[in-house]
C-alpha cells in the first residue's frame, strides 16, 4: 500500500529565478494515496480512533477531507458517519454509501457543540475539520 506523507518535494530553480527568491520547493500532494493534502491527517485520525477504541468517526468538513477519511476507514475497517446540517445536500449526493448523522432539525446553531455531544454519547471520534 502507498503510504501518505511520501509525496515528492521538488526544487523549482526556474521559479526561483522568475520570482527573484533564493529557493522554492513544490510539494506534489496529488501523489498521496487518495490524491489530496488531507491524506496524512486522515490516516492519523483513523489510527488514533482505533487506538482509543472508538466505535467510529464522525466527520464534518470539505469534500476532499471527507473523501480521504472515508477511504482510509475502508482500509482500517472502522465505521464513519458524516454530519449533515442545513444546506448540505451536496454531502448526500456525493457520499451515497455513507451513514449520516442528521442535525438539520436541531435547535442549536453551534455545529461543534452538536458534533461533540454526539461523539461523547456514542463513543465516536470527533473528526471534524
Amino acid at each position: 500500500m502507498i503510504k501518505s506523507g511520501k509525496t515528492p518535494l521538488m526544487r523549482s530553480k526556474k521559479l526561483d529565478k522568475a520570482l527573484g527568491v533564493e529557493e522554492i520547493y513544490l510539494k506534489l500532494e496529488g501523489a498521496n494515496p487518495f490524491g489530496n493534502k488531507f491524506d496524512r491527517i486522515s490516516e492519523t485520525l483513523i489510527k488514533d480512533a482505533i487506538i482509543h477504541r472508538h466505535n467510529g468517526l464522525l466527520i464534518d468538513g470539505p469534500s476532499d477531507y471527507i473523501k480521504s477519511i472515508v477511504e482510509y476507514s475502508k482500509i482500517y475497517e472502522i465505521e464513519v458517519k458524516v454530519s449533515l446540517f442545513k444546506n448540505e445536500q451536496w454531502k448526500r449526493n456525493m457520499f451515497k454509501d455513507i451513514s449520516f448523522v442528521d442535525f438539520r432539525s436541531s435547535d442549536s446553531n453551534n455545529r461543534l457543540e452538536l458534533i461533540e455531544s454526539y461523539c461523547k454519547k456514542n463513543n465516536y471520534y470527533n473528526a471534524s475539520n
